[in-house]
């Protein structure tokens, strides 16, 4: 450097300790104001944004359950219509197995009628005799067969009835 450089450092060097003014300090001061209402203006903010917050959560809240309750109703509609179909489904069911019952028991009547009437005849070949002897005894199996199967299904639907309601 020449001394005409360091007779200007000399002199601005010396301005700043008289004044007390300088580029970087007047940054530096300015970098401080800003940093300082930045973080003013946060802390005034920060009660409104939790308010804000506090304000959609409960707004989100209010917003599910309404759906919750518009779903549950709907539900509600579709158990019942569900319901309704099932009840006439079994209506149905019902008829149907009433009239088959039927049908079988007027079966039954008319092959025991058969029966009788060749056990009661007198002019009957021996061999229709050993026949009728035969079919008595395979209905009377078949009876007693479908008395066991009826006492099985009886017993587990008491069975299902008391895991359900979970009597003993």
């Amino acid at each position: 450097m020449t001394p005409d450089h360091v007779e200007n450092a000399k002199q601005a060097v010396q301005h700043v300790a008289v004044t007390g003014f300088s580029w970087s300090a007047t940054l530096l001061t300015i970098l401080n104001l800003l940093v300082g209402s930045a973080l003013v203006a946060w802390i005034k903010l920060r009660p409104k944004m939790r308010e804000l917050d506090q304000s959609a959560d409960a707004k989100l809240i209010e917003t599910l359950s309404a759906r919750v309750e518009t779903l549950e109703k709907r539900m509600d509609a579709d158990r019942q219509a569900f319901d309704q179909k099932l009840d006439a489904e079994r209506q149905r069911h019902e008829a149907e197995a009433s009239l088959l019952r039927h049908r079988a028991n007027n079966s039954d009547q008319c092959i025991d009628a058969l029966i009788l009437v060749l056990e009661n005849a007198d002019d009957v070949p021996d061999k229709v005799k050993r026949a009728v002897i035969s079919i008595k005894e395979m209905r009377d199996r078949q009876r007693t067969a479908q008395a066991l199967e009826k006492g099985a299904m009886t017993g587990a639907k008491m069975a299902a009835a008391t895991a359900v309601t979970g009597a003993v």
